[in-house]
C-alpha cells in the first residue's frame, strides 16, 4: 500500500465496496488462476496470473497460451521482479493491452448463467 502511494500512479485496493466496478476501471490487474480469472475476463481486465494452487495452473497456462492473460508463473517461482518487469512491459504496449483485454472478452462473454438456465429450462418442459 505505502508502494503505490509513493509511486503515484498505482491504486492499492483492500475488500473495496464495488469490486466489479473497480475491475471494469482497471488498467491491470495482478490476480490468483481462480474464479476471478474468468470475471476478469468477462470485464475485459488485462491480468496478469500468478497460481497459488496446484489446480490452477492448468488454467492460468491456457490463459496464456489463448492470449487472454499473461501467465507468471506459480507463486512459489515468481519474484517482485518477474512482476515488477511484466507490469511495465503491459503498460508500455497499449496494442498488447487491447488484444489481451479483446480476447478474453470474446472467451468470457458474461451469458453463461443465462445459456444453462435456458437449457434447464427446456429440459423441464
Amino acid at each position: 500500500q505505502a508502494r503505490c502511494t509513493e509511486l503515484g500512479r498505482f491504486s492499492f485496493h483492500c475488500q473495496p465496496p464495488d469490486f466489479a466496478g473497480l475491475m471494469a476501471r482497471s488498467t491491470l490487474a495482478i490476480g490468483a488462476g481462480g474464479s476471478t480469472t474468468w470475471e476478469r475476463c468477462c470485464l475485459g481486465v488485462v491480468s496478469l496470473i500468478i497460481s497459488t494452487a496446484e489446480n490452477q495452473i492448468d488454467i492460468a497456462k491456457g490463459c496464456h497460451e489463448s492470449d487472454i492473460a499473461v501467465y507468471l508463473g506459480h507463486t512459489d517461482s515468481v519474484t517482485a521482479s518477474d512482476i515488477a518487469k511484466q507490469v511495465s512491459v503491459l503498460l508500455d504496449d497499449t496494442a498488447r493491452r487491447s488484444a489481451l483485454k479483446e480476447n478474453a472478452m470474446k472467451m468470457v462473454d458474461g451469458n453463461g448463467a443465462r445459456r444453462v438456465a435456458e437449457v434447464i429450462t427446456d429440459l423441464i418442459r
